[in-house]
């Protein structure tokens, strides 16, 4: 074939496209080997990028989380599983992007990282420290995850694994057949054209089958609960996405994402008797549209839609809210007849942004100047209650519904239980929180002598917090200046030293909203069991 040439100019974290024509020409063959040490990336952010080739080699651990925790600065010494400590930052305080769309829970600052299928990653990117302006809401780093494409050849792939305890519990002093546990997935992708050079499709689906059976080994409770439930943790992940070219300088791609969650034994464990199960339903999706121009070849335009929904519900696995859960407080901590919360939770996220770059080679060197902005609209709608009634309805104040548990000090000879205390609390209503997010950011990438980079940004962001009046309760207005510099010591980008400031902050999470709820008591009362005149006093 005859050697062509394109030039593309790739930003960080982005991808671009140089279509050719091959041609054939004469014949001719060559082959050089070489090696030579891996050259330092010169530029002034902090970053480790991990292509789809690696990820797939890995044997476990290849979420989000754990492929972000493999990068240097990165650990697990975290509050919750599946959590990064990024730099030193906290861990509810990094940024998750999949596709261009933060995945992170607007209400607690968790991440969603079993939202996108491993098979289906094409790369991840950790950025650590000298994070430019273009990145904002966080205090720690940022996680950014491209997934794959379909192209002009039809390619797929088949992954099946199987773990269990068995496999690594052997010996004298371990017995797999106590608490047997058993990860199955199974994931498929297949991607292709539809239109040859203008329209290609990748899908992937994710089976995921999860079983644990507790351990008891208290003989006071495996009286009481002799054969407790196995948990079960059973899940579909799938997406599907469309990669496009309207014409030679505009591209883009629309994808769809979702993982859904079916726990029935969500609350599984020893000390819960069948009928004081719960079940936990949850779901999580990803809508994401991108648009990247070619202005001419020094000028760049890129737009973005997207959206990113995640909802909730634990209930009673026998679906009963009115049935309390009882505590034998003195037998072991064993839970009799219910579960003992309801809860349901919409966490939403929509968002936009626009930016546009250009590029100079002659300004006293050469320049990547950006300039872009950013809004998103974030709302949780929630109800959260204790099941349950109170053993009396006057326990509860006149016009409003309450919920009850109780606890018991064991059994009486004629097998009764001899109670102790009840807490009734009141049940509320449905609330809405909502908040609202603009930013607007310029930089520049600057590169005055072959061997020093510079970059130079500032973000300016400002947020707004609604109660579930909708009245706005917090404004916050912040600039936050990005500087760093880079120096290829030898000139051979063997050797690099780097230097950075700035300043970062954090989108607060929708628990802020909560302050400022009006028109709820959170009534709460304690009985206790007067074994006397065997009634309830209190309250």
């Amino acid at each position: 074939m005859q050697t062509v040439e394109r030039s593309a100019t790739i930003e960080l974290g982005g991808t671009s496209r140089a279509d050719a024509t091959m041609e054939v020409t004469a014949a001719t063959e060559a082959v050089t080997v070489s090696g030579d040490a891996q050259a330092v990336e010169k530029t002034a952010v902090n970053e480790t990028v991990y292509d789809a080739e690696f990820i797939q080699a890995l044997p476990v651990g290849r979420r989000l989380d754990q492929i972000g925790a493999l990068a240097p600065g990165v650990t697990t010494n975290t509050p919750n599983a599946q959590q990064l400590q990024i730099s030193g930052g906290f861990a509810f305080d990094n940024l998750f992007l999949v596709d261009g769309v933060d995945v992170i829970d607007n209400m607690f600052g968790d991440v969603t990282v079993g939202v996108v299928i491993e098979e289906a990653i094409a790369e991840t990117q950790i950025l650590t420290s000298g994070i430019s302006a273009e990145f904002g809401r966080f205090s720690g780093g940022v996680v950014n995850a491209i997934t794959k494409s379909g192209g002009n050849e039809f390619h797929g792939s088949l992954d099946i694994r199987y773990t269990s305890n068995d496999f690594s519990e052997k010996g004298d002093h371990f017995d797999p057949d106590i608490a047997p546990t058993e990860n199955f997935p199974m994931a498929a992708t297949l991607g292709g054209p539809v239109i040859r050079d203008r329209l290609w499709f990748f899908g992937n689906a994710q089976r995921r089958d999860e079983f644990t059976t507790p351990v008891v080994t208290s003989a006071i409770v495996a009286q009481q609960n002799p054969n407790p439930p196995r948990g079960e943790f059973e899940g579909w992940n799938s997406g599907g996405k469309l990669s496009f070219t309207i014409i030679p300088q505009i591209s883009g791609f629309v994808s769809v994402i979702d993982s859904f969650a079916d726990i029935p034994l969500a609350a599984a464990g020893g000390l819960r008797r069948p009928e004081a199960q719960g079940t936990q339903e949850q779901d999580s999706r990803v809508y994401s549209l991108k648009l990247d121009g070619v202005v001419n070849p020094n000028w760049l335009v890129n737009f973005q839609v997207g959206r990113h929904e995640s909802s909730l519900q634990t209930a009673p696995t026998s679906g009963d809210l009115e049935t309390s859960q009882w505590t034998n407080r003195t037998g072991g901590g064993v839970v009799y007849d219910n579960y003992s919360n309801y809860q349901k939770s919409d966490r939403d996220r929509d968002l936009i942004g626009v930016s546009t770059t250009y590029y100079v080679a002659d300004l006293a060197g050469s320049h990547a100047f950006k300039v872009g902005a950013d809004a998103d609209k974030t709302k949780f709608p929630n109800v959260n209650f204790t099941t349950g009634s109170p053993s009396s309805p006057s326990f509860c104040p006149a016009g409003l519904t309450c919920g009850a548990t109780f606890t018991f000090n064991g059994f009486d000879a004629a097998g009764n239980r001899i109670p102790f205390q009840q807490v009734v609390t009141q049940r509320q209503p449905l609330t809405e929180s909502t908040g609202e997010s603009l930013a607007l950011y310029a930089q520049d990438e600057w590169r005055p002598l072959p061997r020093l980079t510079v970059k130079i940004g500032v973000r300016y962001d400002r947020n707004e917090y609604f109660d579930e009046l909708d009245d706005s309760v917090l404004e916050f207005d912040r600039v936050s200046p990005r500087v760093g510099v880079v120096w290829d010591v030898f000139g051979d980008a063997k050797m690099v030293a780097r230097a950075n400031y700035g300043t970062f902050y954090v989108d607060a999470p929708l628990t802020l909203n909560r302050l400022f709820d009006v028109g709820f008591t959170n009534f709460s009362r304690v009985f206790n069991w007067n074994a006397t005149t065997q009634q309830w006093v209190g309250g």
